[in-house]
Order: structure tokens, then sequence, then C-alpha cells
């Protein structure tokens, strides 16, 4: 242990007396390893972004759109329809391994209350809305169906809603005016984050799907049905089965006409984004070799440098005792050395970046602790492998000829 510890000292006071050179051949294996940490890192988040957004669809929900689909390599946006009802929402149910489906309307409005006016997302829907999205209550209850059938003004706020409008204050039974109409607040919703659209779940206010297409909104159609199915396995099916069942319900006889909604898949849109993160995420690691290799380029000119100007020095290290392998050994560490120190540099500094990066694109943080590893592996491998040659001629070094210098 004390002679691996001298040969550390005697390394670094080595390389300390060419600073310039050896922190340049640090800074490209650094450059290496901070790359392949930030890819990793930030590979990881956007999966995890992925997979939150999945959940937050609902599990093993299926969104319906009252929209044309896109047609396939079109950059127009798809144009909204006003022919999906409520009845289609219950018409859904018929269909095979159909567990439960939920009607929504969505609209932008500004709620007040006392002095305090926000803008908001409204929401109307039926109570199985709230199973299906995973939305649970911090206090109070959700509306029933009695209170659905008789348009009743009730809502259930988001918890972002309920801070900005009444901050520390029991919202329960206090009346909020929402665009025109008043509406009585009977529960406040636990803290949600946002969809898979990136819509905030926190700044919405849900209301009975009657009272909000009547009372408020004054339209007789629906913007979307969430349908529940019983397996993820079921989806081609169920699939088939709706679309058969909503373009008779729509009256769309002709097979060539498109049909006046879009059914998403969000499990074939978290394949395709893993795909895409795969794709960047392997051309961040190119990038990182080619980090890596820049970085032993500098290793093996800085260490073939350190041979040449120690020649002497090795003579003597010969001439009293030491062998080919305790001349391999020491260059070898010297230049091992360097990719430890590039490589943990490395690592933190990709660790931070990867913070940062996260931060701004607003993606759950995570550290890969595989990418880490791998990282600190292979910048220690191109120090190891690129002072290879120059140790080698070190070790080969005759002790006569080096002392005749």
């Amino acid at each position: 242990m004390k002679r691996l510890i001298l040969l550390f000292s005697q390394a670094s006071a080595v390389l300390r007396a060419y600073k310039s050179r050896t922190a340049i051949a640090i800074i490209g294996v650094l450059l290496g390893a901070m790359a392949l940490v930030i890819v990793q890192n930030v590979s990881n988040s956007l999966q995890k972004k992925v997979e939150d957004d999945i959940k937050a669809v609902g599990d093993r929900v299926i969104p319906v759109f009252a929209r044309v689909p896109r047609v396939p390599g079109s950059m127009l946006r798809r144009q909204r329809v006003k022919t999906m009802r409520i009845s289609d929402a219950t018409a859904i149910l018929s269909v095979n391994r159909v567990i439960s489906s939920a009607p929504l309307v969505r609209n932008s409005y500004n709620v007040k209350y006392t002095n305090a006016t926000i803008p908001a997302n409204i929401l109307g829907t039926t109570e199985e809305y709230f199973t299906l999205r995973g939305l649970s209550l911090a206090d109070g209850r959700i509306f029933d169906n009695v209170e659905r059938v008789n348009r009743e003004k009730v809502v259930v706020i988001g918890s972002e809603v309920a801070t900005d409008l009444f901050a520390t204050n029991s919202p329960l039974g206090a009346t909020i005016i929402i665009g025109t109409m008043s509406a009585k607040v009977i529960g406040v919703l636990n803290e949600k984050g946002a969809d898979s659209s990136g819509n905030s779940m926190d700044n919405i206010i849900i209301m009975p799907v009657e009272t909000a297409m009547e009372r408020l909104m004054n339209r007789d159609y629906l913007n979307e049905i969430s349908v529940q199915i019983a397996d993820w396995s079921d989806y081609t099916t169920v699939v088939a089965g709706i679309t058969s069942l909503l373009r008779i319900e729509h009256r769309i006889t002709d097979p060539s006409k498109s049909s006046d909604f879009d059914i998403v898949n969000p499990v074939d849109e978290q394949k395709m984004s893993t795909t895409l993160i795969g794709l960047a995420s392997l051309l961040g690691s190119a990038s990182a070799g080619i980090a890596f290799f820049i970085g032993a380029v500098g290793i093996f000119s800085l260490m073939l440098l350190i041979v040449n100007q120690r020649t002497t020095e090795i003579g003597i290290k010969r001439a009293i005792g030491a062998t080919k392998r305790d001349i391999l050994f020491q260059f070898l560490l010297e230049s091992g050395y360097i990719g430890v120190v590039g490589g943990v540099l490395g690592i933190v500094v990709g660790c931070i970046l990867s913070l940062v990066v996260c931060y701004f694109a607003k993606l759950p943080y995570t550290i890969s602790a595989m990418g880490a590893l791998v990282g600190f592996v292979a910048a220690v491998l191109s120090g190891v492998l690129a002072g290879l040659y120059p140790a080698l001629k070190a070790s080969r070094v005759v002790p006569v000829k080096a002392l005749q210098l």
C-alpha cells in the first residue's frame, strides 16, 4: 500500500511539472466523460417524462378526440369537429373489453373570488373521470350523479386554483365566478402536475358535463371521450369496435370518408418517443467517443514527451534495481491517473450540466449510475490504453545507453 501511495505521489508530481499539457489531456477525457454522463442522464429523464405522461393519461386509458385524424406526413393542424355527443360516451360502454368511459368538454375562463382573478382550465365531465385520470381529493367530495343530472353548479378545483384564489383559507362552500356563472366549491384535488400535453392538472376546475355544456359553454358537443380498457393487449380490438360504433353513430357510411374522431394510443407514442430517445442517445454516445479519442491522443502525446525527457531517470532506476515491469507500471499509472482525474471531473460537471438542462427543459432530474460508471471506466481505459505504447517504450530503455545521454 505504501508503495502504491508513493507511486501515485510521484505520478502527481511529474504531471504537475507539465501543467499545460496535462490540463489539455485531462480536458479531453473530461469532455468525453461529461458528454456520456449528460447523454445518459438526459435520456433517462426524457424516458421518465414519457412514462409519467403515460401515467398522467390514466391506467389503460385511450383518449378519443373529436377531430379529424392527421394525415401521415402532413404538418397541417388537425381540424376539430362538433359531432361528438354525450351519448357516444354511453354507447362506447357496449364495446367489448371497455370498462369505463367519461365524456369531456374543456375551455379556458377567468375565475374570480372576491378581489382575486385568475385564468383556469374548465373541464366538464362525469364522476368516472376522476378514477380514469387518477385524480384524488385533498378535501371535500366530488359531485354525484344527481347533481350532474340536475345541472347543479358545483365544482371541484385543482390545488393551484385553491392556492391562488383562497391562499391558506378553506375553499369548501365558497362561491366562485367562472366567466359569468357562479359555482359552489365542493372539493379540492391533490397536486397532480402536468398531463401528456403539458397542461397543468392543478390549474383546473371540474364540474358536471351537463352543467358545463348548458350553463357555461352553451354547446352540445364534446372535445374528447376518455375510455378505459381491460388490458393493453385488447387495444386493437377495442379501437376497431369504437371506430365501427362511432362511424355508425355519426352516420359515416362511405368507407372512403375519413372519421370525424381520432383515437390515440399512448403506448405507441411511448414506443416512438423511446426510439427517438435511443437514437439521440446513440448520437450523443458517439460524440462522447470522439471526445475520448481526442483525449487519448492528448495523453499519448504527453506520455511520449515525458518518456523522451526522462530517459536518464529511467536508466538510473533500472541501474539501481527497477525492473521493466516496474517502469511499465509507473508510466501506465501516470497515464491512468490522467484518466481518473478527467473521469471524476467529467462525471461531476456532467451531473451539474444535466441538472441545468433538466431544469430549463422542465424534465424530471435523474442520475444514471450506469452512465457515470461507464464514463469513469471509459476515461480510465482511455488513459491506460493511450499510455500503453509510451510505457512499453520506457520499459525497453537500456540502462547503459540511457546513462550515457
